[in-house]
């Protein structure tokens, strides 16, 4: 038996409804709110990288090493600690983004510069570009993308510095 148009489309409907449910069920990947306590803390030596660049896991193993962050000690109280992990965790990335690439100055930290993704859509910029003298490295986001510190990467607006 052949289902006829008002039973597929009914199948279709309540399958969107399931996905949309089960969507809203978390915010993975959502644009963040901002957050005062996460700006200030980790935007004070570099970006407040939006929290959907990564994935919980890999925030997560991020927030336990901040006593040896990419060489530096960013460690924060217990309290302060407990709120940004929670605020990445909620609006981290689904890990699609991830696919590293090995890097021995800091084995075991996420960097967001050597995920496959960011490696693909940084294909075309010269290693030359990342060390120019207003740039300084690939994780210098804002140098080249006007709109960073709003979690806005379009590059259709990014520009090298030169």
């Amino acid at each position: 038996m052949k289902p006829n148009r008002g039973t597929i489309k009914a199948l279709l409907c309540l399958c969107g409804c399931t996905l949309a449910a089960f969507a809203g069920a978390g915010d993975h990947g959502r644009r963040a709110p901002a957050d005062a306590l996460y700006q200030t803390e980790c935007g004070s030596c570099h970006l407040a990288y939006p929290a959907r660049m990564l994935s919980s896991a890999d925030w997560a193993q991020s927030m336990k090493g901040l006593d040896r962050h990419f060489g530096e000690n960013a460690s924060l109280d217990k309290q302060d600690w407990q709120h940004i992990s929670a605020y990445l965790a909620r609006y981290a990335g689904d890990g699609r983004k991830r696919m590293y690439q090995t890097d021995t100055a800091t084995p075991g930290e996420p960097r967001l510069t050597t995920t496959g993704w960011f490696v693909h859509k940084h294909r075309k910029v010269k290693d030359a570009d990342f060390r120019l003298k207003r740039v300084g490295s690939a994780a210098n986001c804002a140098a080249c993308h006007r709109d960073a510190e709003r979690g806005e990467f379009d590059d259709d607006t990014a520009k090298i510095p030169r």
